[in-house]
C-alpha cells in the first residue's frame, strides 16, 4: 500500500470580499494539473519569486501526456469566495472506452478548515496504468455540501 501525503498547502491570499448573490457558488476551481515530481524538491514553492508583490505558486510544468508506469503530482487550486467551513480537495483520473467509464486513480488530497482566499494542494498519485488513450483529469472541491468540478483532457501512453 502506498503512503499518500499532501506535498504542499497554500493559503495565498486573504482579506478580499466577494459580492455574492443566491446564484453565486461558494467558490470555484481555477486549476487541476498533473506534473512530474521534482527530484531536487525545489517545486512546489509558494511565494518564491523575489520582489513579487502578488501571491505566486511554482509547480512543475503541467503535462497533458502521461506515461504509464510513471508517478505524477496532481495539483488542485481554488478560490473560496464566501465559504467558511470544511473544504475537501480531490482528484480523479478516468477513462471512457466504448461508453464504459473506468476510474484509473483517485484520491482525497486534503480536508481542512477553509475561508475566503486562494488555496491549493498537491499529492502523488499511483503509477499511471497501461491504458493508452484519452483520459479525463478532474479536480473536485467540496465546500461543505456544495461541489465544484473542473475537467481537463490528458493522453495516456
Amino acid at each position: 500500500m502506498r503512503s499518500i501525503a499532501p506535498l504542499a498547502f497554500l493559503a495565498a491570499s486573504t482579506g478580499f470580499s466577494a459580492v455574492a448573490t443566491a446564484a453565486t457558488p461558494p467558490g470555484a476551481i481555477n486549476m487541476v494539473i498533473a506534473g512530474a515530481p521534482d527530484p531536487a524538491n525545489k517545486v512546489p514553492a509558494f511565494n518564491a519569486v523575489p520582489g513579487s508583490q502578488v501571491a505566486n505558486l511554482s509547480v512543475a510544468m503541467p503535462q497533458a501526456l502521461l506515461t504509464h508506469g510513471l508517478v505524477y503530482i496532481y495539483w488542485v487550486s481554488f478560490q473560496d469566495f464566501s465559504f467558511t467551513g470544511t473544504c475537501t480537495m480531490e482528484y480523479q483520473l478516468t477513462q471512457d472506452v466504448n461508453g464504459t467509464k473506468t476510474v484509473l486513480d483517485k484520491h482525497k488530497i486534503l480536508s481542512f478548515q477553509c475561508s475566503p482566499g486562494l488555496w491549493g494542494a498537491g499529492i502523488s498519485g499511483a503509477a499511471v496504468p497501461n491504458k493508452p488513450g484519452l483520459a479525463t483529469l478532474t479536480g473536485i472541491v467540496k465546500f461543505g455540501s456544495a461541489t465544484q468540478k473542473l475537467n481537463t483532457t490528458v493522453l495516456l501512453q
